[in-house]
């Protein structure tokens, strides 16, 4: 069972980070920082339009009916420092792909 999302943390940019060490763009959790992030899995939110939400290829549907009338895909990743949870969603309205970060509630009060 997906866990309670506080909200729609933030924008991308917030946890997306040029490396000096390693020369190229990294994520980093959104709640330490920290650049060592292993991805735990990818799953589809199904949206609310019966018509356009659509499954995602290859992907399960593991929430249904999330406010957004297009289906999203979304990559939950653990930190390696302090094993926190989150995850990165990409969302589709209207031909635009919204893109944000988002912390489980549990994992935003350790």
């Amino acid at each position: 069972m997906i866990s309670t999302i506080r909200e729609a943390e933030g924008p991308l940019n917030r946890v997306i980070h040029h490396s000096e060490g390693f020369g190229t763009t990294v994520l980093c959790c959104p709640v330490c920082g920290n650049d060592y992030n292993h991805v735990q899995r990818g799953y589809a939110r199904i949206g609310t339009d019966n018509r356009e939400n659509g499954t995602v290829a290859g992907l399960p549907v593991l929430e249904v009916g999330h406010g957004w009338r297009r289906s999203a895909v979304v990559i939950e990743f653990r930190c390696e420092g302090y094993e926190h949870l989150w995850r990165v969603v990409f969302q589709q309205h209207k031909g635009v792909e919204f893109c944000w970060y988002e912390i489980p509630e549990q994992e935003g009060e350790k």
